[in-house]
């Protein structure tokens, strides 16, 4: 029994006690709460369907897009997706226990597939998925490595002005390593 059906029987016994029906009671809390809170609202496979997105707009004026589902999206979207599984990724490790973090069927998971999210389910530890991060990040040739090969090649540095010379940012960044 999910919490929803919980709710329910259990407004349905208190009703009960005040002379309504069983239909009585389930229409009083069906037209109390939401669609969006309500599984109607929804979708099975994770998320909200159209249904569950409008009841929260009628209730709270707020306006909920789709999911961003597909692997390589470009532009706004792909800030979107970016946004959204950086952040219930975030939750998904502080916020919930390890049954749930390890149930495909719960809402948290159904949302992350939904939208397409890897969430580093590949490292067994915070230790591996750092040591993954840095690893990337030595593959890919950084300022002096493109300084030193400009000057391999035969090119002038690059002067103050030029729209090749490091900004303020990346010379602060440089000096600490």
């Amino acid at each position: 029994m999910n919490t929803e059906q919980a709710y329910i029987e259990g407004f349905v016994k208190r009703a009960s006690e005040y002379g309504f029906t069983m239909e009585e009671s389930t229409a009083l809390v069906k037209a109390a709460v939401a669609a969006w809170q309500r599984s109607e609202g929804k979708n099975p496979e994770g998320g909200l369907n159209a249904k569950g997105r409008a009841s929260y707009k009628k209730e709270t004026g707020g306006t909920l897009k789709a999911p961003v589902g597909e692997s390589n999206p470009k532009g706004e979207r792909a800030k979107r997706q970016h946004s959204f599984c950086s952040r219930m990724c975030g939750m998904k490790r502080v916020n919930t226990g390890s049954k749930a973090q390890s149930d495909p069927d719960s809402r948290i998971n159904k949302s992350l597939r939904k939208w397409n999210c890897k969430c580093g389910e590949d490292h067994d530890s915070l230790y591996e998925k750092i040591a993954c991060d840095l690893e990337k990040a030595a593959e890919k040739p950084g300022l002096w490595a493109n300084i030193r090969a400009k000057k391999a090649r035969g090119g002038k540095p690059a002067k103050p002005g030029d729209e090749a010379y490091p900004d303020k940012k990346q010379w602060n960044k440089l000096s600490k390593q």
